[in-house]
């Protein structure tokens, strides 16, 4: 059966996302759960052509989170880290870690696009300001993405769903939480729905004073410095019929070292808009049609001793593409995109009352072009075969081709095989190209990063449990890095590395143990190898995360969650913490249900526990050129909050 019959609802093989609950579901259920991460399709979480795993919000609720950087660091092959300058600004993927931008990783709002030209990856506003009450579900696609969603598509894909009001009316929730390091927080959402047309909007903040940051100078004296943190969130989507609009702003401030000889403080702060316009119909029994115009403005702004710096980039990303069903065994999707970047980086400084300026990137227009194609062919009902291309062309770079191909295999009693082959690219961002100031200079004839990725995945859904075991093999070449152009004046710039490769396996299972007791487990174990390509990729890793959910009685529920890593890295010279846990629980008590009140209106008092075995946590810094290791976690912490639900 092909996916397009969802277009038209016709196809009961697939549920509505919006009218389930899903710790309501079996696993078997919840497999055909419509997914559209991997094929821009909705189609059932077993057929997607992908590695996909999926956190819904009944699992963000259960184990808690203070922002995303909790959540996604409980996922399959993800570590959340970050570098001195950009604190928890890298969703590490399968070992990768080659820069302190995030741009190994494409980040999608309902399937649109969230980033910014300059560095394509300062996404911590993200992590950190998006409020987490309005997640109906993310869906994490491991593996190459870029055949249709282009540049940073590279080692994964994530796409935060949304949620609309399930039932005509007004529905929200208030939360408002304190804790450690004098933190407070509070999310504000109100979703409503009257006929086809659909709102829904959240508030976020969170300002936290910060943990002390304890290092060694180069005199030998120990300094601290503090870590704090300010963020703002505001969501709005708006759905009337075939027409959407999704915009988002984000506005984040983190304390950074400016300053290692001192370990002075300085900081970072984004402005971050995305809006996106959408528009999809049906023009014909086999024939969908879909346009979305997204427009994502970044300002960065960066400060250290005697000056700071301000960039500032706008990009437009017009993306339009038809999904056609020929003969009830074939689906054809065909699209187009146009990305239209501008933007400029300066360094201001100031000498006692004089202020100089520096054109870091001058002022700059690109146009990129894409085209893209994919086509799945369903033989017989059991077996699904998936090819797909994209032809991209950036400014002032040659033509390049994508492609990807599949194979999915779904046999009886919920057993099943999916095989999966595919590139990816990440094209140099401006900074790594026309990036000019003091000591460092940008190389505009960088090649794009590429990677080969193969993927073999076994699964197994039943109405209890969830289990699957992936076999992956990458081949990165291209990478960017940093060298030095002269040692003696201490001048760097980016060039192209030689290769890494790396291969290992990811097993994930979730499971109901009784009806009140969940549990969900996933493993990975991968190996790299370096042309010291990059210096601070993981050369081992394992990693083993299990939680643990309980409702104890009428509205009281605890759960805990621990990842535990262990790790090498391919540069020997680093000092880092080789292993450790870090763990949360979280406890609730529903009053309402508890007393038996209202359920239509909740209060629920929780308290989260971060790091609960307060370990030390030293990671290596990314950047390199200062120091090799930065302290990367808090230590233990407590959030009390309590939450109205009407």
């Amino acid at each position: 059966m092909t996916v397009f019959n969802v277009f038209a609802q016709e196809n009961t093989d697939t549920l509505d996302v919006n009218d389930v609950d899903f710790f309501e579901l079996s696993f078997d259920e919840l497999s055909q759960i419509s997914v559209s991460t991997a094929s821009k399709l909705d189609e059932g979480f077993q057929d997607a052509p992908g590695v996909v795993s999926i956190i819904t919000s009944d699992e963000i609720t259960k184990f808690g989170a203070v922002s995303l950087v909790d959540v996604l660091e409980r996922a399959t092959s993800m570590i959340m880290t970050g570098s001195y300058i950009y604190p928890q600004n890298i969703s590490s993927m399968r070992g990768d870690l080659s820069s302190d931008f995030d741009n190994h990783i494409l980040i999608l709002i309902d399937g649109n696009p969230y980033r910014g030209s300059i560095t394509e990856g300062t996404n911590f506003p993200f992590y950190l300001s998006f409020p987490l009450s309005i997640i109906d579900r993310i869906e994490i696609v491991r593996g190459p993405g870029s055949v249709l969603y282009g540049t940073n598509a590279y080692e994964g894909v994530i796409n935060i769903i949304t949620k609309t009001n399930k039932k005509e009316g007004l529905s929200g929730i208030t939360s408002f939480s304190h804790g450690n390091y004098e933190s407070i927080g509070t999310e504000n959402t109100i979703l409503y729905r009257k006929d086809d047309f659909n709102l829904t909007a959240s508030f976020k903040y969170f300002d936290e004073e910060g943990w002390d940051f304890e290092a060694m100078d180069y005199d030998s004296i120990t300094r601290k410095t503090n870590f704090g943190e300010q963020n703002l969130g505001v969501f709005i989507s708006a759905k009337y019929k075939k027409i959407s609009f999704t915009g988002f702003m984000a506005n984040s401030y983190q304390d950074n070292i400016d300053d290692w000889d001192t370990i002075a403080s300085g900081g970072v702060k984004v402005n971050h808009f995305f809006i996106n316009f959408g528009y999809t119909d049906t023009l014909a029994k086999h024939w969908k049609t879909n346009f979305d115009l997204t427009f994502n403005y970044d300002k960065n702004n960066l400060d250290f001793i005697g000056g700071y710096q301000d960039g500032k980039s706008n990009d437009v990303l017009l993306d339009f593409y038809n999904v056609f069903d020929i003969g009830n065994k074939i689906d054809l999707l065909v699209g187009a995109n146009l990305q239209i970047n501008k933007g400029n980086l300066n360094s201001i400084l100031q000498d006692d009352s004089v202020i100089y300026i520096f054109n870091d990137i001058p002022a700059y227009r690109e146009l990129n072009y894409i085209g893209y194609a994919n086509v799945n062919y369903y033989p017989i009902k059991q077996i699904k075969l998936i090819a797909g291309v994209q032809v991209n062309k950036p400014q002032a770079r040659d033509v390049d081709i994508v492609p990807r191909f599949g194979a999915i295999f779904n046999l009886e009693n919920g057993f099943g095989f999916k095989l999966n082959y595919g590139h990816a690219y990440r094209s140099p961002s401006l900074l790594e190209r026309n990036y000019s100031t003091v000591g460092f200079i940008g190389n505009p004839n960088l090649l794009p990063e590429k990677i080969k990725t193969l993927d073999l995945q076994m699964f197994y859904n039943k109405n209890d449990y969830q289990l699957s075991l992936t076999y992956f093999n990458s081949e990165q070449e291209n990478l960017i890095g940093i060298e030095h152009y002269d040692e003696y004046y201490n001048i760097k710039f980016y060039e192209n590395k030689d290769k890494i490769y790396s291969g290992g396996m990811e097993l994930e299972g979730k499971m109901f143990i009784t009806k009140d007791l969940y549990l969900s487990s996933n493993m990975t174990y991968q190996l790299s190898v370096s042309d010291s390509a990059i210096e601070n990729t993981y050369r081992k890793l394992y990693m083993f995360k299990l939680g643990v959910a309980y409702d104890i009685y009428r509205g009281i529920n605890i759960s805990a969650f621990n990842t535990y890593y262990h790790n090498h890295l391919t540069n020997n010279d680093v000092t880092y913490t080789m292993y450790y846990n870090l763990a949360t629980i979280k406890t609730s008590i529903n009053l309402s249900e508890l007393l038996s009140f209202n359920k239509q209106n909740n209060i629920i008092f929780s308290v989260y526990v971060y790091n609960l075995f307060d370990e030390k946590i030293i990671i290596p810094d990314v950047i390199g050129s200062t120091f090799n290791s930065i302290p990367a976690k808090q230590g233990r912490s407590f959030y009390g909050s309590v939450i109205f639900v009407f």
